[in-house]
């Protein structure tokens, strides 16, 4: 079904675009970027066959997984704010009063 289908690009996409704007070092594991499986098995490190092999032919299934990939890595890597070394805390940051994070509740106000 391809509405299926594009539904689950898109979470491949909103997963991704998560793990690289989350405070942290970004943890991708080989064939991320080409929406790899390993057939619902989460633990295939002791599998020596198709199930832990890298199927290079899913690049071309998914270039613009790939592309999407390559750009939230760029976004990451442009905006210093996603690369921090510590967590904000919603403190004053400078004189101009400005916090260095501010949380909005759903009505708009802080």
């Amino acid at each position: 079904d391809p509405e299926i289908n594009a539904t689950r690009r898109r979470q491949m996409r909103n997963l991704l675009a998560t793990l690289l704007v989350a405070q942290g070092t970004p943890m991708l594991l080989m064939g991320d970027e080409f929406a790899r499986t390993q057939r619902g098995n989460n633990n295939a490190y002791c599998q020596d066959n198709e199930i832990s092999w890298l199927d290079w032919s899913r690049a071309d299934d998914f270039p613009e997984l790939a592309r999407f990939l390559a750009r939230v890595v760029a976004l990451r890597h442009r905006h210093p704010v996603l690369r921090r070394p510590r967590f904000l805390h919603g403190r004053e940051r400078s004189p101009d009063g400005l916090r260095d994070v501010t949380w909005i509740a759903p009505d708009g106000k802080e």
